[in-house]
């Protein structure tokens, strides 16, 4: 229908949408209803290298009420092609239906039934105002971007949380400007990240505080982010005065350091020759090979396998570092008791998994004796009692009980599920490539042991909905039980001590005791042999 223009009989700018389980690739940005054709602008935001693509299918479908409306046209894009977008990462076109018979409250975007298929759910038909939105606070974004043609989207997300696990807030960018009012019941820290710096996986987030009025952006490409500014607010100001503090502190304790490593890895030994040959390797390919590459690499830091013995010195010279930059920033936020001080504190407890268990208790003590007793209601006092929790997690002690959901969305508690006997509890992510082949490797030992009592949990780690997992299980074979903590809902991975990794392991005995945490293949075998 190219070249086709129509009436609209009415015009619905950003419709509401229930549900819109696209991975974050498709939007809609207005709908015309006319009496000829029920007219979708649509936005498609995906990255651009040769191994990515998107269609939309001949066969989509607008599901109403009682009635199916079947696709008409096009245009922009060709339908049941594979298409690429353009540099930005970005692609406008428009997508034509029969029309909406006038009854049609709200209507569903359909690609197929199967799992996997495109779907967006709910949109509304109609220009009745919104329900004034739940929150105390209206934080209002307005922000302006200098020398970015390729940034056509914002991100918008707590800092700290996986964009990959929860479901972040699309902020479109129009002709170099972007707007957005955020209502939320607590000052909390807030990330905003450039979509086509996502896609091009190297970002840094733009942090503020979401706080009652309006912040002001302007934002600049990332290798001169230094030049942003943000205005607005007494706790926006309070947060960049700590930057400040803070960048000119860590700049003289780590400048030294910086120029070490640099100059190792120029002579070749900083990483080991495995480690150095699979990053090159990430680098200079692109789609399944870079993927591949950079999961063997990401296995090898994980056992601790990369570093070169100069490389190592030079690492523990710089956890030593680590260290001191963690503690001033823990005075600072002692000192600075407000809920810019909270978030610094909550960042900074996530960066001591790594030291002595005694180090934790001045952070902890920050919290208990300022914190908790300023902020009994805030968010982060209720993520802090999860990170204590997961701090603490290691062999002798109770398993953490949890409720997650199965495919069909029933919950189901963990202790129901492996009371009395022997377990692993299997975490997990569709998009966790080591942590399905971990999965995959424990086939063999369930299927030797599973007529003796043992157990295994699997939960999956995902985003909006369990599609993606679904069909991970059956690509698999996991012959287990599966749940979903869709997310983040009741932060297991927080509680289990592994909230910024896709997955991890942990066998449990017949009592409910932690054996080991993250035990290898053979651990497990040798455990339940002894059993």
């Amino acid at each position: 229908m190219s070249g086709c223009h129509l009436k609209g009989d009415l015009t619905i700018y950003e419709p509401f949408v229930e549900k819109n389980e696209t991975n974050g690739i498709l939007e809609i940005s207005k709908i015309v209803l006319t009496d000829t054709a029920t007219v979708f602008y649509c936005d498609a935001y995906h990255c651009t290298s040769s191994g990515c693509w998107f269609s939309i299918a001949e066969e989509s479908v607008l599901q109403g009420s009682h009635q199916t409306y079947k696709i008409i046209g096009s245009d922009g894009i060709e339908l049941g092609k594979r298409m690429q977008v353009s540099e930005s990462g970005h692609l406008a076109f428009v997508l034509y239906f029969e029309p909406v018979d006038k009854s049609e409250k709200t209507v569903d975007f359909k690609e197929g039934d199967n799992a996997g298929h495109w779907r967006i759910t709910g949109i509304k038909l109609s220009k009745v105002p919104k329900a004034k939105p739940a929150g105390t606070i209206n934080c209002t974004l307005k922000g302006e971007i200098i020398d970015r043609p390729n940034s056509s989207r914002l991100m918008l997300l707590k800092y700290g949380e996986d964009m990959r696990i929860v479901q972040w807030i699309s902020i479109p960018v129009r002709n170099g400007k972007f707007e957005y009012v955020l209502h939320c019941d607590h000052e909390e820290l807030y990330q905003l990240i450039f979509w086509d710096e996502y896609m091009g996986s190297g970002w840094r987030p733009v942090t503020f505080i979401s706080e009652q009025g309006t912040i002001s952006f302007t934002l600049y490409p990332i290798d001169q982010y230094k030049m942003n500014i943000i205005e607005g607010g007494k706790l926006n100001k309070e947060l960049r005065g700590y930057y400040a503090e803070f960048n000119n502190y860590r700049e003289l304790l780590f400048a030294s350091y910086r120029a070490r490593r640099e100059q190792l890895e120029k002579e070749g030994i900083y990483l080991t020759p495995e480690a150095q040959a699979l990053w090159d390797r990430h680098m200079t390919t692109d789609g399944a090979e870079m993927r591949a590459a950079f999961d063997q690499y990401y296995q090898l830091t994980q056992e601790g396998l990369h570093l070169a013995p100069a490389g190592k010195a030079l690492q523990e010279s710089i956890d030593s570092a680590n260290q001191v930059m963690l503690h001033w920033q823990l005075q600072y936020a002692m000192e600075h008791p407000s809920t810019v001080g909270y978030s610094i504190l909550i960042e900074i407890f996530k960066g001591v998994g790594s030291v002595p268990p005694n180090d934790i208790l001045p952070f902890a003590d920050a919290y208990q004796t300022i914190f908790a007793p300023k902020y009994p209601d805030h968010p982060y006092t209720t993520k802090m009692i999860d990170l204590l929790t997961g701090s603490s997690l290691k062999p002798g002690i109770p398993f953490v009980d949890f409720t997650a959901v199965d495919f069909t969305g029933k919950p189901v508690k963990l202790s129901e599920r492996i009371a009395g006997k022997p377990a692993v509890l299997h975490l997990w992510a569709s998009w966790c490539g080591p942590c399905r082949r971990k999965g995959m490797e424990l086939i063999p030992v369930y299927e030797e042991f599973r007529d003796k009592g043992f157990i295994v949990i699997g939960v999956a780690r995902e985003r909006g909905s369990s599609a993606a997992a679904e069909a991970a299980v059956k690509l698999d074979k996991y012959p287990w039980e599966n749940f979903v903590e869709l997310d983040d809902a009741e932060q297991i991975w927080v509680k289990y001590g592994i909230g910024n990794a896709g997955g991890s392991d942990f066998l449990i005995d017949e009592n409910g005791i932690i054996v080991a945490v993250a035990p290898s293949i053979d651990e497990i075998r040798d455990f339940l042999k002894n059993k």
